[in-house]
């Protein structure tokens, strides 16, 4: 993906290398609070994440070397799921002493890393735009469902309201505008709030 701008640490996004986290502010001055404080923080560890799964994918050592991870141990190891939990170590850190939100921030980190490992169309990887907006679909759900909380779980239609939200994002982000030349940080937590923002919309004008 596109490297940050002259004085960044590290480059952005999914694809980057780690050391992205800090980026961009989320959720300053925008509405509802909540979940959107950290989605700069989730936007980059899912990003680390996706990007050393993609370059497992695609037998680029340098980027898994970027990123903490050695590309010959995890050929050795042959187990998917052993795979992607290193890939979630490497892109959040060490589980100790981890708080709620560390906890949810891993949960998608893992969520992104098992799709990117598992999908693939004729036995190739999925494109990088292909997991950016299904990273970005899975943040917005994310933050939606855990800011709905018990109204959602609470309900007999449970099921069919996470169902119908994970749908709208997934729809949120495929209209994201993605430039050509590969997304920036700033970007990609741009279209996770600006998806946000519009799910809140749908769901306050519907209640």
């Amino acid at each position: 993906m596109r490297p940050r701008s002259p004085g960044g640490a590290g480059s952005d996004g999914p694809g980057g290398s780690a050391g992205g986290g800090g980026a961009s502010p989320a959720g300053g001055g925008r509405r509802g609070g909540g979940p959107t404080r950290s989605v700069a923080r989730s936007a980059a560890t899912a990003g680390r994440a996706a990007a050393a799964a993609y370059a497992y994918r695609t037998g680029d050592a340098a980027t898994l070397l970027q990123l903490g991870l050695d590309y010959g141990e995890l050929t050795v190891l042959r187990d998917p799921f052993e795979i992607a939990r290193r890939i979630v170590e490497a892109a959040c850190g060490p589980l100790a002493d981890s708080t709620i939100e560390d906890h949810e921030e891993r949960l998608v980190a893992a969520d992104v890393a098992e799709w990117v490992l598992g999908q693939q169309v004729d036995g190739a990887p999925p494109t990088p735009e292909e997991i950016v907006r299904h990273t970005i679909a899975l943040i917005i759900a994310d933050a939606v469902l855990s800011e709905t909380g018990q109204v959602v779980t609470s309900s007999e239609w449970a099921q069919l309201a996470e169902s119908d939200i994970r749908d709208a994002a997934e729809a949120l982000a495929g209209r994201a505008d993605l430039p050509a030349t590969g997304i920036s940080e700033a970007e990609f937590t741009r279209a996770i709030e600006d998806g946000i923002e519009a799910l809140r919309s749908i769901r306050e004008g519907a209640s």
